[in-house]
């Protein structure tokens, strides 16, 4: 089965989180057909950011390239250990022989003719925001996304801190995308609890370490056609909002009364 990872910032290169994922699905005897990244600097972007910012986008810039480059080259890079769960999405590449690709824009005719010509069976996108039809049409199984909350009541943003606020389980779905927000079939769902001492930010850490999980379960369980998709019903769920920041202290307030220790 051919999988293509999008990934949408150059930070992804040296990510060791994708870089476990990229690990994990090998030593399950599933090869990546290739990663496509967003280049770190696209003359387009910052045309369009520099017209609507004017000189912030140059700093922005400046600071974007000098923490990238300390990401690469900083003492943490350095002091990585030699095993394999702390090598780099870029070093897991190199090791299993996986292509590598950049893109200015997933969306210019060459970036399309270039995922069309690697015939994908899934896309796996992390980080690259909505995805529209041009690239939806594209691979033959389709184009997966993990969502932070339960489908189909929980769908939009914010949805760890809205399923605390409804005192709803925390979980994350693995879904295909469609033209909708987040309205694709259900492939699998995954739960996690709260534990003594959890915040907002440590239960979006284990919301994202979930997905993950539950991103390379799905995957290996569609290669081995042991999932059947489940529709969503429309009039099933809402979507969700930004959550305003009074709200979030609020639901963390309760979270230290409640689980503080």
């Amino acid at each position: 089965m051919n999988i293509v990872f999008l990934c949408g910032s150059p930070n992804f290169t040296s990510s060791t989180d994708l870089g476990s994922m990229l690990l994990e699905l090998e030593k399950r005897n599933i090869h990546v057909k290739a990663i496509i990244f967003i280049k770190l600097f696209s003359q387009k972007l910052f045309k369009l950011s520099w017209q609507k910012h004017g000189l912030k986008t140059f700093y922005k810039a400046l600071d974007l390239l000098a923490r990238y480059r300390q990401r690469r080259t900083g003492p943490d890079s350095r002091q990585r250990d030699s095993s394999d769960q702390s090598l780099t999405a870029l070093q897991v590449a190199q090791k299993f022989g996986i292509p590598v690709y950049y893109v200015s824009d997933f969306y210019q005719k060459r970036s399309l003719e270039l995922l069309r010509k690697l015939e994908p069976d899934l896309f796996a996108p992390i980080g690259i925001g909505i995805v529209r039809k041009q690239i939806l049409q594209i691979p033959r199984v389709g184009t997966l996304n993990a969502h932070s909350g339960l489908l189909p009541k929980y769908r939009g943003m914010n949805m760890v801190e809205w399923s605390l606020f409804d005192g709803h389980s925390l979980g994350v779905t693995i879904h295909f995308m469609d033209e909708g927000i987040d309205t694709g079939d259900i492939l699998l769902q995954k739960e996690f609890d709260i534990d003594t001492g959890d915040t907002i930010d440590t239960l979006r850490d284990k919301s994202s370490r979930t997905g993950k999980q539950a991103m390379i379960e799905t995957i290996e369980k569609i290669n081995d056609g042991l999932l059947r998709p489940i529709p969503q019903k429309s009039g099933n769920g809402k979507q969700y909002f930004r959550m305003h920041q009074r709200l979030k202290l609020m639901i963390d307030k309760e979270l230290k009364e409640n689980y503080g220790g």
